[in-house]
């Protein structure tokens, strides 16, 4: 195993923080870096991505971890083992998830309705703590509607953001006199 003492030197090993030098903390960091990204890239792009609460609490753990093998304050053995055994966790719940509609139900939530036929539901709203501003500029940003009236349905989705279903358009056509064209309006 001499071939691995270079190796050992430059990252320091699993040595204290107050033992390793500079230039070990930098090369720590650009090992934690390259896992990370062979990390999150044997697990796909699903597993962060999605900005779910699931993402976040995971992006936070792992940000943590990384941060004291990279300093030193962790060793490097115990920080690739617990990134490996977070993104087993985080795989196999996304997998429940998708397996079990009530497993789901249970870990990420349901949606909640904020729209119904253009009223909007102000008891959700306040559910959520989302003014009628936000919610205006959710409908906005995710429909490019301005108006309530304007939505069939909103939900206040699992991953935090507003889905959107607008109304559909009425098409009405209009019999003028015989021989004149038929008139379509567009009723929005």
């Amino acid at each position: 195993m001499d071939w691995l003492k270079p190796l050992y030197d430059l990252w320091g090993g699993n040595a204290p923080g107050s033992a390793i030098t500079t230039a070990q903390a930098v090369a720590r960091a650009v090992m934690m870096y390259a896992f990370a990204l062979v990390a999150v890239r044997i697990e796909k792009n699903r597993l962060i991505g999605q900005n779910t609460v699931f993402d976040m609490v995971l992006i936070i753990l792992l940000g943590s971890l990384w941060s004291r093998a990279v300093n030193g304050s962790g060793t490097l053995s115990a920080t690739l083992l617990a990134t490996v055994a977070l993104l087993a966790m985080q795989s196999g719940v996304l997998r429940l998830t998708y397996r079990s509609a009530r497993a789901g139900s249970v870990l990420k939530g349901k949606p909640l309705p904020l729209i119904k036929e253009g009223n909007v539901i102000e008891e959700n709203l306040r559910r959520i703590s989302l003014s009628r501003h936000d919610l205006g500029e959710a409908l906005r940003l995710n429909a490019n509607l301005a108006h309530a009236e304007q939505v069939q349905e909103a939900y206040f989705e699992r991953n935090g953001q507003v889905g959107v279903v607008p109304k559909p358009l009425q098409i009405v056509d209009i019999k003028v006199e015989a021989g004149v064209q038929t008139v379509r309006v567009r009723l929005s």
